[in-house]
């Protein structure tokens, strides 16, 4: 009986679906994005308009739009694509994007053309291309709200989302076939919030993403 109940204990521990701690770090590519996406919160936070010049100084807007997506951020190239496998599940906390922040780079890079002041454009045509190292898209959610979205996948997984200047998030990602449940393990209510996980079997997956603080704010959600 005692070996059984070890041999339980073992496996329950060792399963990354039974828990919500994750070790697993983001992969380098998206790493490398979301650091770019913290310094672009921190220069608009900021308005400090030499940190956002930093942050596009390697920035072509004419091979961004040719190449559907390719960006070239501390010297290494990071091509982009619009996160296409994305649905609404439960949105109704959801607002209007109007004025928000967006971190895509063609849009700071119209911020600073417009000396900062906000402006509401439409998102830009990325290509689904064959390869690409990270999958984003923008939204924007009401005060101490939280937005359910779903998405379809397989293999291992990471998601990051990283919020507006002044606003802090909470994410939590549930994969019912693969019976996974997985949140960012640091402290509730932070500027960006990460995870990642193993999906053997192909399947949906939803992603909560919560508003802890207290005002609308945007958040650019990414996957690979």
């Amino acid at each position: 009986m005692k070996t059984i109940l070890t041999l339980f204990l073992i496996v329950f521990l060792a399963c990354p679906a039974c828990g919500e701690a994750q070790e697993a770090r983001l992969s380098p590519k998206m790493e490398l994005f979301k650091e770019y996406c913290l310094k672009v919160r921190e220069g608009i936070g900021n308005q400090d308009i030499s940190a956002l010049e930093n942050c596009l100084k390697e920035f072509n807007q004419k091979v961004y739009q040719t190449t559907g997506g390719n960006f070239v951020y501390n010297g290494q190239t990071i091509a982009l694509a619009r996160y296409d496998r994305f649905y609404s599940v439960d949105t109704l906390a959801s607002v209007p994007m109007g004025s928000h922040l967006k971190f895509d780079p063609a849009y700071v890079d119209t911020l600073l053309a417009t000396d900062l002041q906000p402006v509401e454009l439409d998102g830009p045509t990325l290509l689904r291309s064959d390869g690409y190292d990270c999958m984003y898209i923008h939204r924007a959610i009401a005060a101490k709200g939280k937005c359910i979205y779903k998405s379809k996948g397989s293999g291992s997984k990471e998601l990051f989302v990283v919020a507006e200047n002044g606003g802090t998030v909470n994410l939590t990602v549930k994969d019912a076939k693969n019976k996974v449940e997985v949140k960012d393990a640091s402290s509730a209510g932070k500027p960006s919030a990460e995870v990642t996980w193993s999906m053997p079997r192909f399947g949906d997956y939803s992603i909560e993403v919560e508003n802890t603080s207290d005002k609308d704010i945007s958040v650019i959600i990414v996957t690979n």
